[in-house]
């Protein structure tokens, strides 16, 4: 999600669906899915709650956009929006 395609997807998402900062996170792939001709999503709530609804035309680009900018697509399983890799630790400079 280091992307600007990233990013818009996932504050689209937010903004769309009024999601939690961690349901959002929280997403798997198979949490973004089509049933007939409309994509949906899928929210795992605190509680246990599950929320299912359709995405909005403009969230569907963005997202759609970055699965296939990130080629995220064909793993189901994995996170929706995986966490950056860590920085490599610097090595110490001087003497």
């Amino acid at each position: 999600m280091s992307t600007p395609v990233g990013l818009r997807a996932l504050i689209a998402l937010l903004i769309y669906t009024f999601a939690r900062v961690s349901a959002a996170i929280g997403m798997s792939v198979a949490d973004y899915y089509v049933q007939g001709r409309r994509s949906w999503v899928r929210l795992h709530e605190k509680g246990g709650k599950r929320h299912q609804m359709p995405a909005d035309h403009l969230l569907e680009t963005y997202v759609d956009e970055y699965l296939a900018d990130t080629g995220l697509a064909a793993d189901k399983a994995a996170s929706l929006f995986p966490p950056r890799p860590a920085a490599p630790a610097s090595s110490p400079t001087g003497a």
